[in-house]
């Protein structure tokens, strides 16, 4: 059990590492490629093809790019400030009334049918 708890906290670690300092992980990665790949010189050239082939079988990659998605849709809606304020008012008004007609339909029609 303790052991099980070590490695969820070291993958748990790992994770925010890779989310809060990716080019630290990149660079990591590759050094470590680069070691590999000069124990096998026949191996030279495919760096880049082995690289994207752990990046696709890693825990971590969906998690990277959906960081990486927010980030930059964090940074287009900061460059266009006004498509943001219609964008959030309009989300938070369709939610609004989506609760609100709801509400009427549970208390009118849903709970005569119980």
């Amino acid at each position: 059990m303790r052991a099980d708890l070590r490695d969820r906290v070291r993958r748990l670690a790992l994770a925010w590492r890779a989310l809060t300092r990716p080019n630290q992980i990149e660079r990591e990665l590759e050094e470590e490629i680069r070691f590999h790949l000069e124990l096998d010189p026949s191996e030279r050239g495919r760096l880049e093809a082995t690289k994207e082939a752990y990046r696709a079988a890693g825990d971590l990659y969906a998690l990277q790019m959906l960081a990486r998605d927010m980030r930059v849709g964090a940074r287009l809606l900061w460059r266009s400030p006004w498509f943001t304020l219609v964008a959030i008012t309009t989300l938070g008004l369709g939610i609004g009334l989506n609760v609100a007609l709801f509400s009427v339909l549970n208390a009118v029609e849903l709970r005569r049918l119980v």
